[in-house]
């Protein structure tokens, strides 16, 4: 079957779903991450995505890697399967300037600046949503937020639920994961536990991993409640290289462990968490092991000033310590402060401003940002948003060791961004909204590793880029059948040499279809089209790849409707493209090729 039938024939289920039907598609109720405050999504000025446990549910994604590879102006670059490294970017950053959190709370390594999302074994039936806010954002949550935050929020305990679930597929692909839930009079809690092992597409690409997750709730009022979160994350994975250079022995194994405190009084809120991540990796050329650990305390307030002001202020502190093979015992502690208010100066328009002060060991900034909402007809929000990010550097940028061949620079400056954005989004029919979006963003002192007059590479502030950006994308909900489409074009500067910044997408597309029926059916399939800048002199659509994914699932009840199921079928690169995220100088990771996945889940 090829794509144009496949298209065809969700074309014709389109066709003959009846008229329109609210239940189809579920409004986006609360956002958290845009103003560190529970916000409609039609309330706030910016421009936050937000994908739900059902949504979730419904298409083929495994991992929350997968989920994030699906959101308009978001790329993942990955160098395989689920055992490699995965990182995000945002309108053309680097993974370094993403900050990713769970629960509002970090993630993001103090060594390499990034977080794997590899790394992330909470099962997806314990996710609530996931929020990803665009743009600089560093005037509410400092560094790594340079290009955007990514917030994974986990369900807050409620009905007893209990979910069993199993799939085997491809390369003798095998997981198991459990999730519960429940409250026992003030006391609510969410447990999970995931595991998966795979033989792996080709030499050296077998992992094996499991993690285990709990949430605990206790309600002492409707105004106060304290939250505990603990996670632990193993993966044991091989190494293999490129294509073009493969390292067949080389192995890697990581560790994250994560614990985390949350208590809401009134109109306060108080984070406490230690995130503790090892990573160890073995190869001909040399054993490694990296410890790092970020300790994290923040305490915020909002004050509500008649019906037209909310002014969220808050400080943070952050200590971060590492200890490795190559850049020995370090720590350094950030402290922030910050401040924003939420004005409604008229009845259909919010203006939102904030600034925020950070103190690191490697001086301090000020980072502003300033939002403005607009309705000028019922169905019709306008947005923009004028903002500065930075991000500081990593402990490898500074203090990785003079070999002779590689050294760090002690002497580096944070990186430094401003973006504006303006985008418009209409209901044009009922259960039909689309958006439309521009952005510019400029970035100074760009930390870029590259060769000095004696042929050592070394980091330094050498780079200065240009991004500018356009984003259309539309939701429609017709009966049973719910459709959404995006495109995604960015122009990436080097504003030294005056050329495009190579090797990043140019054009994106993104697409996704769900049918269900009422008898708990559900299909799905999601595309993706990627174009990417090249070499100098070369075409920029010469590289480029398509794929497409999809999802058959029928509810099933069991024992006399007693206990409810699913069985699934998962296929992912269906048409068995060859293609690669990461190509450069010839040195390219092949991707997986076609896969198949079948499975049940039993819900209790």
């Amino acid at each position: 079957m090829n794509k144009v039938v496949l298209f065809a024939l969700f074309a014709l289920l389109f066709t003959l779903a009846p008229a329109f039907s609210e239940e189809a598609h579920k409004v986006k109720e609360v956002v958290v991450t845009a103003t560190r405050t529970e916000r409609s999504p039609e309330e706030i000025a910016e421009n936050v995505t937000v994908i739900t446990g059902q949504e979730i549910k419904n298409r083929s994604y495994r991992t929350v890697k997968e989920v994030l590879n699906e959101v308009p102006g978001l790329s993942i670059t990955t160098y395989g399967n689920r055992g490699s490294l995965a990182s995000p970017s945002l309108r053309g950053s680097t993974a370094g300037q993403v900050l990713v959190l769970i629960d509002g709370k970090r993630l993001n390594s103090p060594t390499s600046g990034y977080f794997d999302l590899n790394n992330l074994l909470v099962p997806l039936e314990t996710i609530e949503r996931i929020e990803v806010l665009r743009g600089a954002s560093s005037a509410l949550y400092g560094a790594e937020a340079m290009g955007g935050v990514i917030n994974i929020i986990t369900k807050i305990p409620d009905t007893p639920e209990a979910t069993l679930s199993a799939y085997y597929g491809s390369h003798d692909t095998r997981n198991y994961t459990l999730s519960t839930t429940g409250r026992t009079g003030k006391l609510g809690f969410v447990l999970g536990a995931t595991k998966e092992e795979s033989n792996g597409f080709r030499e050296n690409t077998d992992y094996d991993l499991w993690g285990v997750n709990g949430k605990l709730t206790y309600t002492f009022s409707n105004e106060a409640t304290i939250t505990l979160n603990a996670d632990y994350g193993y993966r044991s994975a091989g190494v293999p290289g490129s294509a073009t250079f493969p390292t067949p022995t080389s192995r890697q194994r990581d560790i994250n462990s994560f614990l985390g405190a949350t208590v809401n009084f009134k109109t306060f809120r108080f984070d406490l968490y230690r995130h503790y991540a090892e990573l160890f990796s073995l190869s001909t050329r040399s054993t490694g092991t990296i410890e790092t650990t970020v300790t994290g305390g923040a305490l915020q307030h909002t004050l509500f000033i008649g019906n037209a002001h909310a002014v969220t202020s808050g400080v943070e502190l952050i200590p971060e310590k590492a200890e490795g093979t190559q850049i020995g015992e370090r720590e350094r502690t950030r402290k922030g402060l910050f401040v924003q208010d939420e004005f409604a100066f008229l009845k259909n328009a919010t203006l939102t401003a904030g600034v925020r002060y950070d103190d690191f060991d490697e001086g301090s900034r000020f980072t502003p940002r300033v939002s403005v909402l607009y309705r000028p007809f019922e169905n019709t929000i306008l947005r923009g948003a004028a903002g500065m990010g930075y991000r500081i550097p990593t402990f490898n940028d500074l203090y990785w060791p003079d070999t002779g061949f590689t050294a760090g620079n002690p002497s580096l400056k944070p990186e430094k961004s401003t973006e504006y954005e303006l985008s418009v989004e209409q209901k044009i029919l009922k259960g039909l909204t689309a958006k439309a979006l521009v952005f510019h963003k400029e970035v100074e002192d760009l930390i870029q590793w590259a060769p000095d007059a004696t042929g050592k590479w070394m980091p330094t502030n050498i780079s200065e880029a240009r991004i500018r950006g356009v984003e259309v994308n539309a939701d429609l909900a017709l009966g049973r059948v719910t459709l959404f489409a995006s495109y995604y074009y960015q122009d990436p500067t080097d504003m030294v040499t005056g050329q495009k910044i190579t090797f990043m997408p140019r054009h994106t597309v993104k697409g996704d279809i769900v049918y269900k029926t009422l008898g708990g059916f559900t299909a799905s399939i999601e595309e993706q089209y990627v174009s990417y800048y090249m070499g100098y002199g070369s075409k920029p659509e010469s590289w480029s790849y398509g794929v497409t994914n999809g999802k058959v699932s029928q509810k099933l009840k069991l024992f006399g409707g007693k206990v409810k199921s699913e069985i699934f079928l998962i296929g992912k690169n269906l048409f068995n493209k060859e293609y690669n995220l990461y190509s450069k100088g010839g040195i390219f990771y092949p991707m997986p090729p076609v896969e198949v996945f079948g499975g049940l889940s039993v819900h209790f």
